[in-house]
């Protein structure tokens, strides 16, 4: 959550000429509703069941590509079993400081973010960051990103890596 996994994937996909894939904006797409009028209207709960069944038909559809999760994907044991069996996983990690900064500039559209109040919206983030670390921690290639880089600096690491990889 923050962490500009979109935007540096979409760049990302242009410089290993592939696809890429949002699963947000494709559940927006489906269901004509934006993350947080999903949120508002059905629920975390019903959210997280649709992005389960679009990481189950992205990974089974497309060869490659390249995919940004919602940052909580991750947590339902599925998902995790889908997306690690189909591809290589990529986590951008932030110091919880710059997460904090770049949510609050764009807390209205960040559901699990808007509705926190002032007094507690720090702790509430970094407890909610503490319970995804481990899990983020487990993907193939974690990225550093505490300097402060582009999207395109970000992106040129995470091509860098695979490049080594072949």
């Amino acid at each position: 959550m923050g962490a500009g996994k979109s935007s540096v994937g979409k760049i990302l996909a242009e410089k290993l000429n592939r696809n890429f894939h949002d699963t947000d904006r494709i559940i927006e797409a489906s269901t004509k509703k934006s993350i947080s009028e999903i949120f508002a209207s059905k629920g975390e709960s019903y959210f997280r069941d649709r992005e389960e069944e679009i990481v189950k038909k992205i990974t089974s559809e497309v060869e490659e590509g390249v995919v940004a999760l919602g940052g909580g994907a991750i947590l339902r044991p599925t998902n995790w079993q889908v997306i690690n069996r189909s591809g290589l996983t990529v986590y951008l990690k932030y110091t919880s400081s710059v997460l904090l900064n770049r949510l609050a500039r764009d807390a209205s559209s960040r559901p699990l973010v808007a509705n926190l109040s002032p007094e507690s919206y720090q702790t509430d983030l970094l407890r909610l960051f503490e319970l995804r670390q481990p899990f983020y921690a487990r993907a193939d290639f974690i990225i550093d990103c505490s300097a402060e880089l582009s999207e395109t600096e970000v992106a040129d690491k995470i091509f860098n890596r695979l490049d080594k990889r072949q």
